[in-house]
């Protein structure tokens, strides 16, 4: 049996598209307790079995706090919240003293307690002066924080009337102050828990865009060419289990993270044979050396239709993706989730194949990450062989939309400003640049009409660029640009090609890979094929 899946298989690859999404519910993502405190390192902060955080700030500066009974075994908090108990430690250090500040990873702000004698407490409202409210805490006498050395003490409340030790603790968590002061030190034992990441396994986190059907992400790092992830509105959909297409012949889709461009439906059921997703490439690599492409560095991520695509998950070697084929164990991600990350998600592909040696055709495996790969002055999203997760994306609209979208399904209120992009511009009798919009006949009767500006009354107007560049197979397409001077160049700067638009759609030849196509002064890099 062939290696792909034939047309024939479609009926056989229809699975209903919740069957393989598990439910939504979290836990924090807590390790070990920690035996000491590392600066800059973020914790969870853990009390008479209550893990204790800030939850929110209002219009007032007020702030809301928190709580999580036997955090090790809470298992529905909401991914929202799980912030909202995560403190960044800052440990400040003279000679054999140590003093402790913690900041809120949800709201940005800084534990602190009121020093004014006689109110002794925590300090819930941002408005209270500096000069009024302390973030500096210690354990014992400025010591370093321990397993045995955990009780957190206030400690400019010391000189305080009738206050000798000033402990914070956890004592009244359905009270209007979940933690106090107190001179009562057993309710100020403190576990702190080291955060870790976790791993996404259910797409609904990611598809939190576009009416929750849709996500893209955006790259840490500065004009990244090849990030496919931003220039596609992606659909992620979590396989919790290998579907098992033909045990005989071991061709399954294995578990993991897909990446939909296309999802394509039969009812209620994907076709996944005629479904599209993103995969990283097994043959060509950005600017590598052979070394860095023997183990798996320098691959880029492209759109590959399911079918298309080698699916044979066995052990015979024969049988294994191999030349320019694609295996689909490079379209099954691993996503992980940092939690003290600006950009807190984590590519893996753990069973990369690819073309270690561009000329045999024969495929390695490895496991891979996906991050950011700079060469001469470029930056690339690319495969990077690490052992530890590269936190590199964050969740982000896309400018990519399909036209259909626009139409609204919420019956919520919204208005979009219709131009038109046919026609000559050059021509004042057409309706090039025109907008359509709606007038009134003598009767009064509503009425479509043209009209060289709008306004929206509802929402903000969406306004098509004039100019449009598509990459294509071997092409470049520009759209609108009719009468201006069109430049294509390869990433190095090199010119490709200079003219001037003959019409409103023009085609010109340009390379495989990323090229950048400047109009009047413009700039858009697309990918040709």
């Amino acid at each position: 049996m062939n290696k792909k899946f034939s047309t024939l298989l479609t009926a056989s690859l229809l699975m209903a598209g919740s069957a393989f999404n598990s439910a939504w519910a979290d836990k924090l993502p807590i390790s070990a307790a920690a035996t000491a405190l590392e600066d800059g390192k973020s914790y969870v902060l853990v009390q008479s079995n209550i893990a204790y955080g800030f939850a929110s700030v209002n219009d007032e500066g007020k702030i809301s706090e928190t709580f999580v009974e036997d955090p090790t075994r809470e298992d529905d908090v909401a991914p929202e919240m799980i912030p909202a108990y995560i403190w960044k430690v800052s440990i400040s250090q003279v000679g054999t003293a140590y003093a402790y500040t913690f900041t809120n990873s949800l709201t940005g702000q800084v534990l602190r307690y009121n020093t004014t004698d006689g109110s002794e407490k925590i300090e819930l409202d941002t408005n209270v002066a500096a000069s009024k409210a302390s973030s500096t805490f210690e354990f014992g006498t400025y010591q370093a924080y321990s397993a045995s050395n955990n009780k957190l003490i206030a400690d400019k409340l010391t000189s305080h009337t009738g206050i000798t030790t000033a402990y914070v603790g956890i004592s009244n968590a359905t009270g209007s102050n979940v933690m106090t002061v107190s001179v009562d030190e057993g309710y100020a034992v403190t576990i702190f828990y080291a955060v870790e990441s976790q791993s996404v396994t259910t797409a609904t986190e990611l598809n939190t865009l576009y009416n929750k059907k849709g996500v893209s992400f955006e790259v840490n790092g500065k004009d990244v060419v090849g990030n496919i992830f931003a220039d596609k509105r992606l659909e992620a959909y979590y396989l919790a289990n290998a579907a098992n297409i033909d045990a005989a012949n071991d061709l399954k889709i294995p578990a993991g993270m897909y990446f939909f461009t296309d999802k394509v439906m039969d009812g209620n059921n994907i076709d996944w044979l005629n479904s599209s997703v993103l995969a990283v490439r097994s043959t060509e690599t950005v600017e590598v050396t052979n070394a860095d492409r023997a183990a798996g560095k320098g691959f880029e991520v492209v759109e590959v239709r399911i079918g298309d695509m080698n699916l044979y998950t066995g052990t015979t070697n024969a049988k294994k993706s191999s030349g320019s084929e694609i295996s689909i164990y490079n379209a099954a991600f691993t996503v992980n989730k940092s939690y003290t990350s600006s950009y807190p998600y984590a590519l893996t592909v753990d069973g990369f194949r690819y073309q270690k040696d561009a000329s045999k055709d024969d495929h390695a495996a490895a496991k891979v990450r996906l991050g950011v790969l700079t060469h001469g002055g470029v930056n690339y999203l690319a495969s990077q062989k690490a052992d530890d997760p590269i936190y590199t994306f964050k969740k982000v609209a896309t400018t990519a939309i399909k036209g259909i979208e626009f139409l609204n399904t919420d019956a919520t209120v919204a208005a979009y400003g219709i131009r038109f992009l046919n026609g000559n511009a050059n021509d004042v009798k057409t309706v090039y640049g025109k907008y359509l919009t709606i007038g009134a006949d003598a009767a009064e009767a509503m009425l479509f009409t043209i009209a060289d500006t709008v306004s929206p009354t509802a929402n903000e107007a969406i306004e098509a660029s004039q100019v449009t560049v598509i990459g294509g197979q071997g092409v470049v397409t520009v759209q609108g640009a009719a009468g201006k001077v069109i430049t294509v160049a390869n990433i190095l700067g090199q010119t490709i090609a200079n003219q001037v638009a003959a019409s409103d759609n023009v085609t010109i030849a340009a390379p495989v890979g990323v090229v950048v196509v400047a109009v009047v002064g413009e700039a858009t890099k697309v990918v040709v094929k």
